[in-house]
């Protein structure tokens, strides 16, 4: 069980980072001086998880870790022998938002939920089972 549970947390820690990239594109119209998130997550005792990049503007090192359990996300970034925390946020309530930026998004969350509930068979790929 003990498995299962970290795996799941591994899962949450990468799309988090997926998120917060596509997230700091959206934010910034596409003009976001971070490049896109290198390497993987890694799991640590404590639960966090780490992301890294590169801050293209600045040639910083960027160090993105995730707290699953306290719902915390922080930024630092290091250059040379220096490690600077950048931002800290509670994504809490952040992910309980189907999409942000409201209507910017295409398609929307709403859009496909209306295409899903006119036509249920897309929700598969439009596949039907065997049953059917």
């Amino acid at each position: 069980m003990k498995a299962s549970h970290l795996r799941s947390d591994v899962t949450i820690a990468f799309l988090l980072g997926v998120i917060v990239a596509l997230g700091a594109v959206l934010v910034t119209g596409g003009s976001s001086p971070f490049a896109p998130a290198y390497a993987g997550t890694a799991a640590g005792d404590g639960g966090l998880f780490g992301v890294t990049g590169l801050s293209t503007g600045a040639n910083k090192d960027l160090l993105w870790l995730i707290d699953p359990q306290g719902q915390r996300l922080g930024l630092y970034d290091a250059q040379g022998d220096v490690i600077q925390l950048r931002s800290v946020r509670n994504i809490r309530y952040d992910l309980k938002l189907d999409e942000y930026p409201p209507k910017r998004q295409r398609p929307s969350v709403l859009d496909i939920f209306r295409q899903v509930e006119k036509d249920p068979g897309k929700e598969s790929g439009g596949r039907k089972s065997r049953g059917d």
